[in-house]
């Protein structure tokens, strides 16, 4: 397997940071070069495979997300596109239910919304904690869900801390029976921890992380029961005849109505071996081997105050250690190799498959040359 990420793994780092920007495999030059070819080579025929690929990308994000078969999968160049087509498919105001930890991208999104009075936000706020890291529990979500709101958004994998949302399925239903539509954010959850919610509205991800494919491969998934709603972020590929040019054009039916303008497929190039080798070896699999290098960081970590989960099957994919000086911190550890990254106060370690115990040792070793800035 090891051989299959050559060009990664020749650089002389302890990389940790798989949470943020996952490690390609070598395959993806090749990948990408095939769809310039069919462009240098093709010219406009480029659009036949280049539409493939689209296609190609949806079957396998419905794989990877169990996704019903009847509902849409459709590429999005980021999960806050996607989100905004959602909100723009909605009447306003629209009231929403959110944590106070949305990663920003998202969070942004709905601070301007609100601003302009198109939604109204009730933001959720951790009510628990396990050895002093914030902690969410189904009833933090479940009692905002009220009459009136219009739409709940939860991230299944908190981005400062890796707690995995609770009682999913539970959420999901009482926003139903309060006729309220659900959005996952599945950004940190892709690829790293088996999962499965395919009564949600919509389903947001993206390839950036954990599934190796970089920048630009997101996806929004439709649920079936949605795909009439039409929102103003559309395009003329949303047209049911993309290329007939008629100004009376109807909106395409299904997921092709919630297309844009014109798409850009090199992405998907780029996502593609990532996708499928994750497909692959098989989500669960890659779970087992996250959880046993966990293990093992949580253990050396543990001696510089690192967080040690009573359960882990609750956290995603990656330990923490809280730092008041967390940025100084990872500035020292990528001066001696070892690639993390800090989010509020929180040092963010991230192994995947690649990980070995040597470079665990190396991270624990930098550690102990860097505990003046620990505390």
């Amino acid at each position: 397997m090891r051989e299959r990420f050559s060009k990664v793994l020749s650089r002389d780092e302890v990389y940790l940071a798989n949470h943020s920007l996952g490690r390609p495999l070598d395959q993806v030059a090749a990948d990408v070069q095939e769809g310039i070819e069919a462009w240098l080579m093709g010219m406009d025929s480029a659009w036949n495979p280049w539409m493939a690929e689209f296609g190609r990308f949806e079957r396998n994000i419905k794989s990877l997300i169990n996704w019903p078969t009847e509902g849409a999968v459709v590429h999005k160049n980021s999960v806050g596109q996607g989100l905004r087509a959602v909100l723009n498919a909605l009447p306003i105001p629209v009231r929403v239910v959110a944590s106070a930890t949305e990663f920003d991208s998202v969070d942004f999104i709905l601070r301007e919304y609100q601003k302009r009075g198109q939604v109204d936000v009730h933001w959720v706020e951790p009510s628990a904690s396990e050895s002093g890291v914030p902690k969410f529990t189904a009833d933090d979500y479940l009692n905002a869900i009220v009459p009136g709101v219009g739409l709940v958004i939860i991230s299944l994998v908190i981005f400062t801390t890796g707690q995995i949302v609770p009682n999913v399925d539970e959420i999901i239903a009482k926003a139903h029976s309060n006729g309220a539509r659900v959005f996952l954010d599945t950004y940190h959850a892709a690829g790293v921890y088996p999962w499965s919610h395919p009564d949600a509205d919509f389903v947001a991800g993206g390839c950036y992380k954990y599934l190796r494919g970089g920048p630009g491969a997101c996806w929004l998934a439709i649920h079936s029961r949605n795909l009439s709603l039409e929102t103003l972020d559309t395009g003329w590929f949303a047209k049911e005849d993309t290329f007939g040019f008629d100004k009376s054009g109807q909106r395409a039916k299904g997921g092709k109505g919630w297309w844009e303008s014109t798409p850009a497929p090199l992405p998907l190039y780029q996502a593609r071996s990532g996708l499928e080798f994750t497909l692959e070896i098989g989500v669960g699999e890659i779970r087992r081997q996250t959880l046993d290098h966990l293990q093992s960081l949580r253990e050396g970590l543990a001696r510089f105050g690192g967080f040690l989960p009573q359960i882990d099957s609750e956290w995603g994919g990656f330990a923490l250690l809280p730092c008041d000086r967390a940025d100084a911190l990872v500035r020292s550890l990528k001066e001696q190799n070892v690639n993390v990254d800090a989010r509020q106060g929180m040092v963010r370690f991230g192994p995947d498959i690649l990980t070995t115990e040597s470079d665990v040792a190396r991270a624990i070793a930098a550690l102990e040359m860097s505990t003046s800035l620990i505390g």
